[in-house]
């Protein structure tokens, strides 16, 4: 979106380079036909346009630095990226940058159960996968990391023709799903689309280890001491939106926004993490953008912007 702040890549990772798209302003240099389906029209979008001159290594991410599903103690981008380990990614082809089972494994969704019309990505992705994966057949279980944030080679990258990729794009443009299941629909098919199996949960502490080089964990099967954890804020944000339906929002939602704000403070300086770069309009964000909350209160438009970064050093 046009408001959202994406300086801090250059700011701090300026080795890559990123290709920012901007999908409420037709005239920017980088945007979408049709602002659908979260970040993945931003993701095929940036295919397509780019399937004949791909670079090495393409990371695919949100537009914000700090985010509730980052999978690092306090949520950050930065160490995620600057940790990211480009030789897995390349003899891989695909890496999921979330290793933590807390959201998307071990059994996200199971396609054939299409009678809880509340999850509504599990009721429709049977029908959705074999629109996009015609020739293939519907698995059992589908799960992986959320929440579609991931690197990809380019030799993985077009092990799918470019005819793929349009197909995926032409589906969400025609979709008759709203904003938040189409998107969720493909949050749950990136790992398939890049050559992985329908249920793609690595051990943690592999996982770690392998894609961000944090080799000395303690972990259990599905969490890393000291890594990633489901922020208390999130609870707080379900309890908020139970007593908004209630017709008292603004004052839980104030609650909310004090105790996110004290807690993310905390995080910070005791992380030191830089301060100054954590501004009070992040944490409002940080504490609505939560997919399950928005789409229970009808909000479409999480995830509405998001970026590709190219790594252009040689590799080893």
């Amino acid at each position: 979106m046009k408001h959202e702040d994406t300086s801090w890549i250059q700011d701090y990772i300026p080795e890559w380079r990123a290709n920012i798209y901007v999908v409420d302003d037709p005239a920017a240099n980088l945007t979408v036909s049709k602002n659908k389906g979260h970040e993945a029209m931003v993701y095929l979008t940036f295919i397509i346009d780019n399937y004949h001159n791909l670079p090495e290594t393409s990371i695919f991410i949100h537009s914000k630095r700090y985010q509730w599903h980052n999978d690092h103690p306090n949520y950050d981008s930065v160490p995620i990226l600057k940790s990211l380990q480009i030789p897995y990614v390349q003899s891989s082809g695909y890496a999921n940058l979330k290793c933590a089972w807390k959201v998307g494994c071990p059994n996200e969704i199971y396609p054939a159960d299409q009678v809880d019309l509340k999850h509504q990505t599990q009721y429709h992705y049977a029908n959705a996968y074999r629109s996009l994966f015609p020739n293939e057949p519907v698995p059992d279980v589908v799960a992986a990391g959320c929440c579609a944030q991931f690197a990809v080679s380019k030799t993985q990258i077009l092990a799918r023709p470019l005819a793929d990729y349009e197909h995926y794009r032409k589906w969400l443009l025609d979709t008759e799903h709203n904003d938040g299941v189409s998107g969720r629909l493909f949050e749950f098919s990136w790992h398939i689309i890049f050559g992985k199996p329908a249920v793609s949960c690595p051990d943690p502490k592999i996982c770690y280890c392998k894609t961000f080089g944090l080799c000395d964990l303690k972990c259990s099967m599905q969490e890393c001491d000291g890594q990633y954890r489901v922020p208390i804020d999130m609870y707080i944000v379900f309890f908020w939106t139970a007593i908004a339906c209630a017709g008292v929002g603004v004052v839980a939602m104030a609650a909310v926004l004090f105790l996110v704000f004290r807690r993310r403070r905390t995080d910070a300086v005791s992380s030191r993490v830089g301060w100054e770069k954590m501004r009070v309009t992040d944490y409002a964000a940080y504490a609505f953008d939560f997919s399950a909350v928005t789409y229970w209160v009808g909000s479409a438009k999480r995830r509405s912007s998001a970026f590709v970064l190219y790594f252009w050093k040689t590799l080893a």
